[in-house]
């Protein structure tokens, strides 16, 4: 998940809460509105950590935010995925020269009683409470024009790879009828990749999304939202780091936003792509 971020900004925030981590990638921490990505992802600590304790700054405030480097942290924990034999890996909030993340990740050893012990140590930067509006949860539309279940990830990912030299903009359109295509299209070249039968999904606010009802090939008029989104953000957001998930899937606001949303068991990952705004409506 670290490693996925890091491709997208060097910079998140990570929001300590009593019942989940939240990293962020909010409006302040982008340099320009028409490539601005936002993303929001969450790890529930019943589901991932066997022991989790954190105080905030006060009862009414009892959260921690702070500025990190999604690249650094995955660096430190790259140990993780090449090792069989880690033992524990604790993370704590500490106090060295300046605020740290530390990372203790205990191993076993054959020549010590006890188990050997390595400590990352990650600067971060607390982030004040008067800025903590920047980073409330990610709002989600009451309704989208559409959401379609997304194909498999290698698929749209090989796609966004061979497009992205041929131009800077990725056209986006999601039918009613199931098909979703994916264009880039210049004064020299046009590419477009179409995918067919996809499932439709319908949102609401107390069910979340939820299969359709409305079946392919039922008669009904057909509908096609689309979205200009910028081509190098859109590959960045699905990056190799990224492994299949349970759940992947779209959301359109024709003209206006691409959502992406991913779910890994009880973790979900998402983001959200502006239109770039020239794309005829």
């Amino acid at each position: 998940l670290l490693a996925a971020l890091s491709h997208c900004s060097r910079k998140f925030v990570l929001r300590i809460t009593p019942e989940k981590l939240c990293f962020i990638l909010s409006d302040k921490e982008v340099s320009t509105a028409t490539t601005s990505l936002l993303a929001w992802a969450e790890v529930p600590k019943d589901s991932t950590f066997l022991e989790y304790a954190m105080q905030g700054v006060s009862l009414e405030d009892n959260e921690i935010f702070l500025e990190i480097s999604p690249e650094k942290i995955a660096g430190c924990l790259s140990s993780l995925k090449s090792s069989q034999s880690v033992e524990a890996l604790k993370i704590k909030l500490t106090k060295r020269v300046v605020p740290c993340l530390s990372f203790e990740i205990e191993f076993p050893s054959a020549n010590l009683t006890g188990n050997a012990t390595c400590v990352h140590d990650i600067p971060v930067d607390p982030i004040k409470r008067k800025l903590w509006h920047h980073y409330t949860e990610l709002q989600i539309p009451a309704a989208f024009d559409i959401t379609i279940q997304m194909p498999d990830l290698k698929s749209v990912r090989l796609a966004l790879e061979r497009m992205k030299n041929l131009g800077p903009r990725l056209l986006i359109k999601a039918s009613s009828a199931g098909k979703l295509t994916l264009s880039v299209e210049t004064s020299s070249v046009k590419c477009i990749v179409k995918f067919q039968e996809l499932p439709l999904l319908d949102h609401s606010a107390a069910n979340g999304f939820q299969e359709s009802e409305r079946q392919l090939g039922e008669e009904q008029e057909l509908t096609e939202f689309s979205v200009e989104v910028d081509l190098k953000t859109i590959t960045h957001s699905i990056s190799s780091d990224l492994h299949k998930p349970s759940k992947f899937f779209c959301s359109l606001i024709h003209c206006q936003r691409f959502y992406l949303y991913f779910q890994y068991g009880e973790i979900t990952l998402q983001f959200v792509l502006p239109s770039l705004g020239d794309y005829p409506c």
